[in-house]
């Protein structure tokens, strides 16, 4: 495997703390958030940026290069939860409840729409929905254009006792 080239978020924003928020601004790279109860389905979105090593946003131009010298693709996104499930919910068992995320090409990845990459989780902490821990996702893609990953939808939040955060990795290119 060749050498990896890595673009990663913004040092500061790149991680959304643990906060009981109910809905986000849609289409916003701002993190706004917007009170009041969200219309159903309930989805929270958020929108990424990113820099290169010293801090500067990457540009269309740069990713696009980066991209065609790679072959594969791959990103980690640690979801922090209280009382929420990110992937599995172990008590309904099922994944209705678990994130769908939008590939900088425009494709949706989610656990039923599987084709843009492969999402591992090598830890699921927050499948039991109750306390506070942390769910890691891991995911690769031969179809570089999807990562970076561009926004991503929470479905389990709203309920009074639920609060989520994220930290999204840099994503590393390689040939």
């Amino acid at each position: 495997m060749g050498a990896g080239r890595l673009v990663g978020p913004p040092k500061e924003g790149d991680e959304a703390e643990v906060a009981g928020w109910t809905a986000w601004e849609v289409g916003s790279s701002e993190r706004v958030g917007v009170t009041g109860a969200p219309s159903p389905p309930a989805l929270s979105h958020f929108q990424f940026s990113y820099v290169d090593a010293d801090g500067s946003p990457v540009s269309v131009v740069q990713m696009t290069f980066l991209k065609l010298l790679s072959a594969t693709a791959r990103q980690s996104f640690t979801y922090s939860c209280q009382n929420s499930a990110a992937w599995l919910d172990e008590a309904a068992g099922d994944h209705s409840r678990s994130l769908r995320f939008l590939g900088a090409n425009g494709e949706e990845l989610s656990f039923n729409q599987t084709a843009a990459a492969t999402i591992t989780v090598p830890y699921d902490g927050c499948r039991l929905r109750k306390g506070q821990t942390k769910t890691l996702l891991e995911l690769s893609s031969s179809r570089v254009g999807f990562l970076p990953l561009w926004d991503v939808a929470a479905a389990d939040f709203g309920q009074t006792n639920q609060k989520f955060g994220f930290e999204l990795g840099p994503v590393c290119f390689s040939s």
